[in-house]
């Protein structure tokens, strides 16, 4: 489950709330299960073992994927959990950009190889030939808690695929990025800031609406019914 203090973390600077969350996009370690028995690999917990999954994979099973990097969230997926200041919110008008960091250098030195070799691809999960070349090529992918839902019905067989907790890197806690995610913002012209408040309220809070969602609720009393709610998908 995410704590509130972490759900409001995008919405809220120096102590001041600008908006409501309406759903997370975590990412997950997401793997086929009888890929990874019938090759006898471990599911990494760590960057570093993920790095060395994939290095395997290319020399062992060669047109196998451990990932993608060919959407325009690249950088949610590899940065973001690195900590990378690619796009930080340090004030109500300033974002640090600063690819330079050894936060950022460190994740493209651990991803550039395994794009090399070819165990993480170029093309795009949704590109319109990323299926007839890869559905039964899918070892692992790192990707948003919605995958489950939204990606994979219809590219995997039904049960192979579990999903397992984000990596870290070794000797530090679990970061992740966030692949989409909702905000309800009130615009400061709104003729009944009270009902508009209210109605913000009912969005980000109510399994009326967010029990439609295909994305992890930020509402936290929401989240385990949501996830119950996966199981039977």
């Amino acid at each position: 489950m995410a704590p509130a203090n972490v759900t409001m973390a995008g919405c809220t600077i120096n102590g001041t709330v600008y908006c409501l969350r309406n759903d997370l996009a975590q990412n997950l370690f997401w793997y086929n299960s009888d890929l990874m028995k019938q090759f006898g690999y471990s599911v990494p917990t760590t960057w570093q073992q993920w790095q060395a999954l994939g290095e395997q994979v290319a020399a062992h099973h060669p047109g196998y994927l451990v990932g993608s990097a060919g959407d325009t969230w690249t950088d949610d997926l590899y940065l973001w959990p690195s900590r990378c200041p690619a796009n930080d919110v340090v004030g109500p008008n300033t974002i640090e950009i600063n690819l330079s960091s050894p936060n950022c250098t460190r994740a493209a030195a651990l991803v550039d190889p395994l794009i090399k070799d070819g165990s993480v691809t170029l093309e795009s999960v949704f590109s319109s030939t990323f299926d007839k070349t890869y559905t039964d090529k899918i070892l692992a992918l790192v990707g948003p808690s919605w995958y489950g839902a939204d990606l994979f019905p219809g590219l995997v067989p039904k049960g192979d695929l579990a999903a397992a907790d984000p990596l870290s890197w070794a000797g530090q806690k679990p970061a992740t990025g966030e692949v989409g995610g909702g905000l309800w913002f009130m615009s400061s012209h709104a003729k009944d800031p009270a009902a508009a408040a209210a109605m913000l309220t009912w969005l980000s809070t109510s399994w009326a609406s967010q029990g439609i969602s295909v994305g992890y609720p930020a509402y936290v009393a929401d989240q385990t019914k949501w996830v119950a709610g996966q199981k039977v998908r």
